[in-house]
């Protein structure tokens, strides 16, 4: 009896766990340069998407067995950036770059 106990308080763990993941990405607030200074360098993926939510781009880069996360958003001059974020080999950050997009004051 008690492993059924212990497997159903499992089970609604990982429910409320996976559940809590998905509302934490919807609600996220926009990326912006204060969000991505809090990206420290040793974080996890984990961390990270904890920290940024769900990127908008992942690319791989097999030969260096690096990965790096994608963000778009809006830095404090209103110009749209693109923050990136690389993960090495152990999955944790080792780098981060921030690059504007346009001129500043649009949207597109």
């Amino acid at each position: 009896m008690n492993f059924v106990k212990s497997a159903l308080s499992v089970g609604l763990l990982a429910t409320a766990v996976f559940l809590g993941q998905g509302c934490a990405t919807t609600d996220a607030p926009p990326m912006s340069d204060q969000r991505f200074v809090s990206v420290k360098e040793g974080m996890t993926t984990d961390e990270v998407r904890i920290t940024l939510g769900a990127p908008k781009r992942t690319t791989t880069f097999p030969k260096s067995d690096k990965v790096a996360w994608d963000y778009e958003g809006t830095d404090a001059w209103g110009y749209m950036v693109e923050y990136s974020v690389t993960f090495g080999p152990g999955g944790r950050v080792e780098s981060k770059l921030a690059r504007r997009l346009n001129d500043g004051g649009e949207r597109k």
